[in-house]
């Protein structure tokens, strides 16, 4: 049964570049603030937000999940859309053991050698080394997630959940919406139960991170009514987004020294709503996006962009290939953070910078290139389909005509 797609029609009539675009930013992010001493790293959405990359990075999937299914759904059915994203869930654990691995064995080389590094803790590299295949296990059962490739477990995670949150939401939204809410508010509680090396469940807590991703496919399925319900009240909803946006980033601004970080805010208030928890998805983080959130689609719904140059073109480039991109920049961004701390060069942590947004754009440029060759050649290949006749004029007087073989 296909299913319904009038209420996704909108955003499936053609592929949504800013879409691409955010999701290229945030894979960006991710890769300069795991690099110590990058000069990039003190722009990212980290240093004026409560919130990072990564919930920037679950509600674009989120979305982009939503948008691929209702595509296949209403060309193929639901069933088939359903399989693809069990295929994709399968793909992406694979991804995030490849990942895991081969950080873990750069981190033992690492430290073979001497060398010092703060993105991913030793400890990694020196199980793989001591019990390789105890390792294993724990990495294939999830009980050990290295950082960087941990945000992938999340992943996998919801997408297979997508076709069940698809009918819920298309058939129950409310409820759905409701459920989702009230699992990320017991998820402090319920992440205790999964069985992890830390004792205390995942870093990225699957049942709060749901919310997000739920909330960035409500958009994909209702954003049209959401957005025009939103904008009956532009003006209050964009100041009362511009005053939070404000004081979170005078917030995180305040993190970044410690002096007034101790004095401000009150104690009153820092008792009331710390820890801001990213592992269970604090509520000011959640704010702290969604406020930054429709600032953007403010903003960007006023530009016309020119996606065919530089830089935008290499944003999106990298959002469209967002797994090997992933994949490939968790060691960009190890290989950048042992540059800046064994070396002493000045301003060689700009060139880090630079090298690493360019082996991105090239890590993404190279993908596509190997899919259209790929699907150039399965394309030659195919067996070629007779021709069909323009009418059936055409097709009379094809069968009248004698043949000449």
């Amino acid at each position: 049964m296909a299913m319904p797609s009038t209420q996704m029609q909108p955003m499936m009539t053609r592929r949504n570049q800013w879409i691409d675009f955010f999701r290229g930013l945030a894979l960006l992010f991710i890769v300069a603030d795991h690099i110590s001493l990058s000069p990039l790293s003190h722009i990212t959405m980290r240093n004026f937000a409560l919130a990072d990359a990564s919930e920037l990075f679950v509600f674009i999937s989120g979305l982009a999940a939503t948008i691929a299914f209702a595509k296949v759904s209403a060309r193929s059915g639901y069933k088939v859309a359903a399989t693809r994203m069990y295929r994709r869930s399968g793909k992406l654990y694979l991804a995030y053991l490849a990942t895991a691995l081969g950080l873990s064995a750069a981190s033992a080389l690492l430290t073979h050698f001497g060398l010092v590094y703060h993105t991913l803790w030793n400890g990694f590299g020196q199980f793989l080394v001591e019990d390789p295949l105890g390792y294993m296990v724990a990495l294939v059962t999830l009980f050990t997630q290295p950082a960087l490739a941990n945000i992938l477990t999340v992943y996998i995670i919801l997408m297979s959940f997508v076709p069940l949150f698809v009918r819920g939401l298309t058939r129950a939204p409310i409820l759905l919406l409701g459920t989702s809410f009230i699992v990320w508010w017991l998820a402090p509680q319920l992440n205790m139960i999964l069985p992890s090396d830390t004792a205390t469940g995942y870093f990225y807590n699957p049942f709060a991170w749901q919310f997000i991703f739920i909330l960035g496919m409500t958009f994909g399925i209702r954003g049209t009514d959401i957005l025009a319900a939103l904008d009956r009240n532009t003006a209050k909803v964009t100041w009362a987004a511009g005053l939070f946006a404000a004081a979170a980033a005078m917030q995180a601004i305040i993190w970044q020294f410690p002096g007034a970080s101790e004095t401000f805010p009150p104690k009153a208030i820092t008792d009331l709503i710390y820890p801001v928890s990213k592992t269970d998805l604090h509520a000011l983080r959640l704010l702290s996006f969604l406020s930054l959130a429709w600032l953007a689609r403010i903003t960007v719904s006023r530009i016309e962009a020119d996606w065919s140059r530089a830089p935008l073109r290499w944003f999106t480039l990298i959002g469209r290939n967002g797994l090997p991109c992933f994949t490939l920049g968790t060691m960009i961004s190890l290989g950048g953070d042992v540059i800046n701390l064994n070396t002493h060069v000045p301003g060689l942590s700009y060139g880090v910078d630079a090298a690493a947004v360019l082996l991105m754009v090239f890590i993404a440029w190279v993908t596509e290139e190997l899919d259209r060759r790929k699907k150039v050649r399965a394309a030659a290949l195919a067996p070629q389909a007779a021709p069909v006749p323009e009418n059936a004029a055409v097709l009379a007087r094809a069968k009248a005509t004698p043949s000449t073989y």
